[in-house]
This record gives C-alpha cells, structure tokens and sequence, in this order.
C-alpha cells in the first residue's frame, strides 16, 4: 500500500542497524548520506514533504528555495493562472519573438540552475513543491512504513559493509549477502511506495469512468480530476463535480424575442440541460431571474431561443446569460 506520510529520525535507523547487523562503529554523517541517497533513488512522492512557496519573479527569473527537490504546481498568484514547463522558456524574453509568434504563451516556467524562469518579467508565483524531511538539525527523515525502514536499514548496512570490505575487516561473502537484502528491500521499498491505496485507486477510476472527459484539467491545477460526475434522478444520490459552463445572449434590435442558439452549444445538450440550467436577463441595468418554459424557452424544430417579456422588452444591448453546473 501507498506510505502513509509519517517519518522516523536517524536516530531510529541507527538503533535498527546496530540491532541488526551489529556493527560496533556507525558514523552518524555516513547514516545520513545514505538516508539521503536511498530516499532520492527510490524517489517515491510520499517520501517526501509538499509545501507552498510565494516567488517574487523579477526580470522574468526568481530564486528556487534551498530545500527545493522538484515541482508539483506552479501558478500566477496575481492573474490565479496555472503555468506549464516550457523548455523554451528563456525565448519568451526577446520582445520581437513574442509578438512574431501568435501562439507564444507567457505563462510557462523553466526550472534551472536554482531559479525558475518565468515567461512573465515581473509578478508572483505560488509554487508547491517536494522537500527532504529533516528534522531541526538538518538530519534526514524517512518514512514510517516497515517496508521503507528496512530498505533504509539494509542500504545504510550495504554502505557501511561496503567500507569494512575495503580495509579487509569484513569478507566478500558477508558483504554480498547484505548487499542481495539491500537489493531486495529497496525494490520492495519502490514497490509498496507506487501501489495506490483503495482511496487512491477510488480517485484513479473516477479519472476514466466518467460521462464528460476534460482533457484542460491543468486549467483549474487539477482541482476536480478523480472526482465523481454529477447524476441525478428522483430519490438518488447526487454527486457534484463543480464544473459550469455559461454563454451570453445579447439583443441586437429593440423588442427581441428570439436568438440563434451560439454553436458553442448542442441543441441536444441545450434541450437537456436548460431546465436546470440558471437563466438571468439583464433589462436596463436590472437583473432578473428567469423561469425556463415560462420566461424562456428553446425549441429544436426552429433552434431558436425565445424570451417572454414578462420582466419587460429587451432593447440593444440587453443581455440574457445562461450558467449551468455539472
């Protein structure tokens, strides 16, 4: 199963090592390097600690902070915009390629030599990232899982059978029995890291057994992937996926009644989804709520939305929005 994101401290990993293996001399630093090492080979996400960091960018570069291990999001903080890694990143300095290339986007971002770089010349990143564990000393964490202080044991043993092997203080056949229990419990360590649990799984299958397939999740930083579709029916449950759409109707002549349905929208999912839907018509600088097949209507023999004028006729430029949420 997947780590459950508690740590234990060097101190624990020793006393596991001199438990095991008996070693009369352990080096705390040889310890913590090995810490270091196995956790960044195994390279599991959990073994590792995500936090939020606000970047000041000025002149379209911000420093990365000390204890940075990768990027899991990163967003404009002044515009709320996710940004996406773009190798070509540094390009977007040069004003003339910018404006030559229609589809250049700005918000992008390169992580390189301790700075990230942003296609924006100045503003405020939010970005989260993964960290080491360490405790006020600087000295390593590694998960609390049996599966990981094993592997961590063994690997931190193998390290240290590997030096008394050298000054010949300790055969090639010891050595290559501790090393096989290293091999072993670090890919077991991998393994059990990478198996989702039943929650996990759960969010993994709601991705693929959906009725709307979005492929611009990154839009909104994942906020909604793994989440249930919204079905309803008398006397069931309903689930929320909090996803609206919306499109405005604007009057071009005084006294309209009816418009062309936008293309945006299918007559079948108007049809469908407009009794649900929240209809709103702004008549001279006043807002009202509309009551669809009362207020207004879609009919798909003409594909015409028509509006009654309970609230008033419409002049040019009023508008009717409609909002609907999945």
């Amino acid at each position: 199963m997947a780590l459950n994101k508690q740590f234990v401290d060097i101190d624990f990993i020793i006393e596991r090592v001199r438990r095991r293996y008996k070693f009369a001399d352990i080096n705390k630093s040889d310890v913590a390097e090995a810490m270091w090492d196995i956790v960044g080979l195994v390279h599991a996400p959990e073994s590792y600690i995500e936090v939020p960091v606000d970047i000041n960018i000025l002149s379209y570069r911000g420093n990365l902070p000390s204890d940075f291990v990768e990027v899991v999001g990163v967003i404009d903080k002044v515009d709320g915009i996710p940004l996406t890694e773009n190798p070509d990143t540094l390009n977007l300095f040069n004003d003339a390629y910018t404006a030559e290339d229609p589809d250049t986007d700005p918000y992008t971002y390169l992580i390189k030599h301790n700075y990230i770089f942003c296609g924006l010349e100045e503003t405020v990143l939010t970005m989260v990232y993964r960290q080491f564990p360490i405790d006020s000393n600087g000295m390593p964490y590694v998960p609390d899982d049996p599966k990981a202080i094993r592997a961590v044991r063994d690997f931190v043993a193998e390290n240290i059978a590997f030096g008394l092997m050298l000054k010949d203080r300790l055969t090639e056949s010891k050595y290559d029995r501790i090393a096989q229990e290293s091999y072993f419990s670090t890919a077991s360590y991998r393994s059990n890291a990478f198996i989702p649990n039943m929650d996990q799984l759960e969010r993994i299958k709601n991705r693929y057994i959906t009725l709307l397939r979005r492929p611009d999740m990154h839009d909104n930083m994942f906020k909604w992937l793994g989440s249930k579709t919204k079905l309803s029916a008398p006397n069931t449950t309903t689930y929320y996926n909090s996803f609206i759409t919306s499109f405005t109707l604007t009057a071009t002549a005084n006294g309209q009644t009816s418009f062309s349905r936008p293309a945006t929208v299918s007559s079948e999912n108007l049809a469908t989804i407009a009794e649900e839907g929240g209809w709103e018509a702004s008549i001279s600088d006043t807002t009202y709520t509309l009551t669809y097949t009362t207020d207004i209507s879609y009919s798909e023999s003409t594909d015409l939305i028509t509006y009654v004028p309970n609230n008033g006729a419409l002049t040019i430029g009023d508008t009717i929005d409609f909002s609907y949420t999945v």
